[in-house]
């Protein structure tokens, strides 16, 4: 799953519930497993955020999940996202 959040995030700032909706696309799971697929994306999020490895961004578009490195090349000087 790890692999799938990351690779999601690699093309653009997403919301949790797109990369739930990617992960059952991509296995060609039920729609009725949306739940527990969005539990375990919120789960790998929050300790990828831990080891530094994504940020959230509470911009205009709302609260998007991106990847620390893109965070910290857009930010100003002598700012940090993490």
């Amino acid at each position: 799953m790890r692999l799938t959040i990351i690779n999601a995030l690699r093309v653009a700032a997403v919301d949790d519930e797109t990369i739930a909706a990617q992960i059952i696309t991509a296995k060609g799971w039920d729609a009725d497993t949306h739940a527990d697929v969005l539990k375990r994306v919120r789960h790998a999020l929050q300790r990828a955020q831990k080891d530094g490895h994504v940020v959230q961004d509470f911009g205009p578009d709302g609260r998007l999940w991106r990847l620390a490195s893109t965070a910290r090349l857009d930010s100003p000087i002598g700012t940090s996202h993490v």
